[in-house]
């Protein structure tokens, strides 16, 4: 009888053991689902971020075409060449001066580089 007490005791002792470790194991496992949880939450936040953050980086490069864009100057090009002179130009009539303050005869090809100022509109394009 005394073997059988000493091994209950024994056997209520390892069980009270194992019931502690399980609570503890339960408390990990909890934090661990609750750090998870907030983990999740994070990366599912910075996601948002990085998308808005993306969204923002293509209307700023677009921006700054625009930008780009106005600080160069327009040219258009326009050559007139012999055999084709517009109809409502003469021949002989042609009030167009050269680099050097003469005119420009109309046996001559030429290129003439007119530059047309942006509409005032342009500037306000995009604007936030």
């Amino acid at each position: 009888l005394q073997l059988s007490v000493e091994e209950r005791h024994q056997a209520r002792w390892q069980y009270l053991r194992a019931e502690s470790e399980i609570e503890d194991l339960q408390a990990a496992l909890s934090d661990a689902k609750v750090a998870l949880f907030d983990e999740r939450e994070r990366a599912v936040g910075l996601a948002g971020e990085n998308d808005t953050l993306k969204l923002q980086e293509v209307e700023d490069r677009s921006r700054i075409q625009q930008l780009l864009a106005l600080t160069q100057p327009v040219t258009d090009e326009v050559t007139i060449f012999r055999d084709r002179v517009p109809s409502h130009l003469h021949r002989g009539h042609l009030p167009i001066e050269g680099p050097g303050g003469g005119l420009i005869s109309d046996v001559t090809r030429s290129k003439i580089s007119v530059h047309k100022p942006r509409p005032a509109a342009s500037y306000t394009q995009g604007l936030v």
